[in-house]
């Protein structure tokens, strides 16, 4: 049935002796036959199928409906044989009404074109429609509506009624694009696709779900769609079962691609005018996990995206199938497990996720953050991170100071250690270097009472990444490279030793610190301790 509300017409006394709408003939009341006595036979004909001619008679009540006599001769003509096409399919004898009123789109009463029933005995196929729907669009309105009359006679009247509304419209509003190819009359159910897509499942759609039969025609062939539809189970939920038999998850998947890359075509090769939208906005800053749901069949999709950084992930608790592609141009593909920044301030990806399992679909994104990403950050010059922008000289305090303090607190007498960051320099665009070359010295006296004297040259670089949250600096330094040089000179014996190390610390190594800070453009003050550490200040001058 095109447009599922029958034909309702007006009971004033000038129609009582009107053609019976196919509402009349399909919910029973009077007996068809004297229901047809009020009607003007206009003519009758035959139409090929798939097994031969079927009759058909035309009823109408008004002279100028003889003027449809030759259009739906012509139409149904045209409408059999293309069934004919798709394999040994035909119909019940049709008879046609001809509406003694006009359809009027914006009237509430009058919102079906046309409509089909099965008469009160099953006999028939009974076909109304409005006088005023015209050239093509009429035939491609009767194309429609003389497919159900091939869905009453080739499948059940359970198989029709048991959860059947998903296939039963769509396939319909099909056949008449097979029929009638190149036309734009199914487009405005092509856009309700677009959103009812978004959180309906197929197998709850009518006639917007033709999209996923032009899809299916489209990769298996036109014959295909009968071979589904002859597929279809009696019995309530049995249906989605029963395609879920014929197309699992990977197929599902092919036709969600099909779908959001915009390439499924019509019969006859007109591509299907859909216009994807999202729902979903799933947003990672740092380290989290999102949680993705989707009924069965449904083609749910979402848009992923991923601050600045690199992200490790994984889908945790999958049911189902994914696929994601990177905007604006990317391939399909399965979600990376590592994602990198590419000098972009995002990254983020068009997803999908489909199943055809009765739990549905479901998903767990986990994604981590790698702490030390060197993302594009800038500041401006008002900014309170400007602040630190430029390089700084340490002048008091410091981890070596801090260092030498301890040591003096053991058997060393005399300690001048060297400073371990002397200089601390922070770019604009959230990077930061430090670097250190100094030098030290250190006395210890032996138990046998001579002593020990060494020198130190110290050796220290490296780099990572910072940004400013209130009072606190957050910096994550990676790459250390350092170089140790200590000479111990023994006066017991006269000797010296040296001891050296110059090595380089792979970009595994990071140290995440969080430290407070001061700053007012000549002077930075940093301070940093806790549990279990002595507490550290850093003075710096430019």
């Amino acid at each position: 049935m095109r447009y599922l509300i029958a034909l309702l017409f007006l009971c004033v006394p000038t129609l009582l002796s009107a053609c019976p709408s196919a509402e009349d003939l399909a919910i029973g009341g009077d007996e068809p036959g004297a229901l047809l006595d009020r009607c003007r036979e206009l003519g009758r004909f035959e139409i090929p199928t798939g097994r031969g001619n079927v009759e058909v008679v035309m009823y109408g009540t008004r002279t100028a409906d003889e003027d449809k006599i030759f259009p739906i001769l012509e139409s149904l003509t045209f409408a059999g044989d293309a069934l004919a096409d798709l394999g040994a399919l035909t119909t019940h004898p049709i008879d046609v009404f001809i509406s003694p009123t006009e359809y009027v789109p914006l009237d509430p009463t009058d919102n079906a074109e046309a409509t089909a029933r099965l008469s009160a005995d099953d006999s028939r196929c009974v076909i109304s429609m409005f006088p005023n729907v015209v050239d093509i669009e009429f035939s491609f309105v009767l194309a429609h509506e003389f497919f159900h009359c091939v869905q009453f006679r080739e499948f059940s009247s359970r198989q029709l009624a048991d959860r059947a509304d998903w296939w039963y419209e769509a396939t319909s509003e099909w056949f008449a694009n097979y029929a009638y190819q190149g036309q734009s009359y199914t487009d405005r159910f092509v856009e309700a696709f677009d959103y009812e897509s978004m959180d309906i499942p197929i197998t709850k759609m009518e006639y917007t779900n033709v999209v996923f039969f032009f899809w299916y025609s489209d990769t298996y062939g036109d014959s295909a769609i009968i071979d589904l539809i002859r597929a279809m189970p009696e019995g309530d939920g049995a249906q989605e079962d029963a395609l879920a038999a014929i197309i699992d998850d990977d197929a599902f998947m092919d036709f969600a691609k099909a779908y959001f890359s915009r390439e499924i075509h019509q019969p006859g090769g007109r591509v299907v005018p859909v216009l994807p939208h999202n729902l979903n906005y799933f947003e990672w800053d740092g380290s989290d996990t999102h949680e993705l749901r989707g009924e069965r069949f449904q083609l749910y999709r979402a848009h992923l995206t991923f601050g600045c950084g690199e992200w490790h992930t994984e889908q945790l608790d999958l049911i189902g199938k994914t696929a994601v592609k990177r905007q604006p141009d990317g391939e399909w593909e399965d979600l990376p497990e590592d994602i990198f920044p590419d000098g972009e301030d995002e990254i983020t990806y068009r997803f999908i996720g489909v199943s055809t399992s009765a739990d549905g679909f479901s998903v767990d994104i986990k994604a981590e953050k790698e702490p030390c990403t060197i993302c594009p950050v800038y500041y401006a010059d008002d900014s309170p991170e400007s602040c630190l922008v430029g390089e700084w000289n340490l002048v008091s305090g410091g981890l070596g100071e801090k260092i030498g303090e301890m040591l003096e607190m053991t058997q060393l007498e005399n300690v001048d250690y060297p400073d371990l960051d002397n200089i601390l320099v922070f770019y604009a665009d959230g990077n930061f270097e430090v670097i250190t070359e100094d030098s030290g010295h250190l006395e210890s006296v032996k138990p046998s009472g001579e002593r020990l004297i060494g020198d130190v040259d110290f050796n220290f670089s490296s780099t990572g990444t910072w940004s400013v949250d209130g009072n606190k600096l957050k910096q994550c330094e990676r790459r250390p490279d350092f170089n140790i040089n200590l000479d111990m000179f023994d006066t017991g014996n006269g000797t010296t030793e040296n001891l050296n190390a110059d090595r380089f610390l792979g970009p595994t190594t990071e140290i995440h610190r969080t430290r407070s800070f001061e700053c007012d453009g000549s002077t930075l003050i940093i301070r940093e301790g806790g549990f279990f550490a002595p507490r550290v200040e850093w003075v710096y001058s430019k």
